[in-house]
């Protein structure tokens, strides 16, 4: 009896030692799996994220890439979060030249070239010239997909970009998140709301917003609200590459910089930016318009009743300015009254237009006399004949009078007089022939400038804002249609992640490249050096 009293507690023992063992087991096996799950847990917070108005994503492969220590940010990539859509090839020639790009949202476009600085924005609806602006690195191509610095992308997005080295997460706040989150800040200040313009709110992706106190407007700092300049305004306008505003009071408008002083005085009708490099303004009052400089020193006087080229009539001319042609010639026109009869054979007047050029510093390069700034083609069955205004690779300027065409230079010197009947160009696999025709003979432009010994200038990628610029002269025939677009990209540039190519047009959908969106924290503003 006493010896299976003693083995039933041998079996016992050993029992309890294999539940012991089984326990130590277990929380071994659950030490493992809770440190793989942390691990694993670090590794996806290690993870490049990217971070799009409070909503995180994954970030694809080839968003960022570093030269030189310089980080840069996919423009097309970034696109995809931020309402835009991307295309390759300049705007309006509709190429797949992977040199040059530009992105479009509903109120915007922005163009910009490999090695070049500039970016070039458009107003989206009447699609005429809206800005050009500096960047502090040109832009870099990279697997055939183009690249801002992260210093200066926002700028193509209006919007506020910067990288979380604490999290490995690139950080994106757009204008209408931003406008959205200030609209509940201002209150608390005594604002009544913001402005509700888009050329306006792009100030807030720069630090400054446009607020609104009993209808009127004024300018207040993102950082802690201290006013910049006081609600007193009808109408604001925020001129982006100058950091200045266009302002209205009265029925009057004038122009104060961001720190609040008076550039231009309340004393005309009408202002608007012609060009940021010279700092030159339209000005109109009664129905005629000049120029002046960012100071309100009249460079033209108003007494001229439009300027700039009729931009829509040339929808293929390389025109990024339709004010200021070569950086240095303004088109300029008056109305001529003549006298003429109805149908009925009363005397009527009739206003035509009469044309001419001045140039930046305001001297008169060509009088108003002549017809046209331009050519344009009336033979509406030839639609493969383009309307020219400018000949880059002569620095021409096409001028028509008396049913005549010819062509200036830039600083208003005859250089093919005014005897032939069309000045056009043909586009021709994406490159344009330029021809002069005089009684129903042709002659290619080239040909023309070859026995005439025309200067010749080889056409590269403008770097400064101000548009049409053509350099180095030649003396042999030059392709003035080739921009200087090559890129070189030397060893050091890395992935921060694995690169993958892109496709032309990045539409908005992201699901093939991001994960599900998450919320994230509240808004941190990081000011724009």
């Amino acid at each position: 009896m006493e010896l299976m009293d003693g083995e039933q507690k041998k079996k016992e023992g050993t029992g309890k030692k294999i539940i012991a063992m089984s326990i130590v087991v277990l929380i071994i096996v659950l030490v493992i799996l809770l440190s793989v799950i942390v691990a694993i847990n670090q590794s996806i917070d290690e993870a490049p994220k990217i971070n799009v108005d409070g909503k995180k994503y994954k970030m694809p492969s080839g968003l960022m890439i570093t030269q030189n220590e310089t980080t840069y940010v996919s423009i097309s990539y970034l696109a995809s979060y931020t309402g835009y859509k991307s295309y390759n090839g300049e705007y309006k020639e509709y190429t797949e030249d992977t040199s040059k790009g530009y992105v479009e949202c509903e109120n915007e476009i922005a163009s910009f070239a490999a090695d070049s600085n500039i970016i070039y924005k458009n107003n989206a609806k009447d699609k005429t010239n809206f800005d050009a602006q500096t960047i502090k690195l040109p832009i870099i191509s990279y697997n055939n997909m183009l690249y801002a610095s992260l210093e200066d992308i926002g700028i193509i997005f209006n919007s506020q970009v910067f990288f979380k080295k604490s999290d490995n997460t690139l950080v994106v706040h757009t204008t209408p998140y931003l406008i959205s989150y200030y609209k509940t800040q201002v209150e608390k200040y005594g604002y009544d709301g913001v402005s509700e313009e888009f050329n306006t709110q792009k100030a807030v992706a720069h630090n400054m917003l446009v607020v609104k106190k009993d209808d009127k407007y004024g300018v207040v700092s993102t950082e802690d609200f201290t006013r910049i300049i006081g609600t007193r305004y009808e109408k604001m306008v925020f001129v982006e590459s100058t950091q200045e505003f266009i302002v209205t009071s009265d029925g009057k408008t004038g122009l104060i910089s961001a720190d609040g002083e008076n550039k231009i005085g309340l004393r005309y009708d009408d202002i608007g930016l012609i060009d940021t490099e010279y700092k030159l303004y339209y000005a109109k009052n009664d129905d005629l318009i000049g120029v002046l400089n960012g100071n309100g020193k009249v460079i033209v006087y108003l007494e001229y009743n439009s300027l700039g080229i009729e931009r829509e009539s040339f929808p293929y001319d390389s025109i990024k300015h339709n004010m200021l042609l070569y950086k240095n010639c303004i088109p300029i026109m008056k109305y001529e009254a003549r006298q003429s009869v109805d149908k009925e054979g009363k005397p009527i007047t009739i206003q035509i237009k009469k044309w001419g050029l001045a140039d930046k510093i305001g001297n008169i390069l060509l009088n108003t006399e002549y017809d046209s700034i331009g050519y344009v083609e009336t033979n509406t069955g030839d639609k493969s004949i383009n309307n020219v205004v400018i000949i880059p690779k002569i620095k021409g300027i096409v001028i028509g009078k008396d049913g005549k065409y010819g062509v200036v230079d830039s600083i208003g010197k005859m250089i093919i007089p005014c005897e032939y009947d069309k000045i056009y160009s043909i586009t021709n696999e994406g490159k344009d022939e330029f021809y002069l025709e005089q009684e129903g003979k042709t002659i290619k432009l080239d040909r023309y400038i070859a026995d005439n010994k025309i200067q010749v200038y080889e056409e590269k990628e403008n770097t400064s804002n101000s548009g049409n610029t053509v350099d180095t002269p030649t003396n042999g025939l030059t392709d003035g249609n080739t921009v200087n677009t090559n890129t070189v990209v030397d060893n050091t540039i890395s992935n921060t992640v694995d690169n993958t190519n892109t496709t032309n047009e990045t539409n908005t959908n992201t699901e093939n490249n991001v994960d599900t969106p998450e919320d994230s924290g509240e808004l941190v503003v990081v000011p724009i050096q």
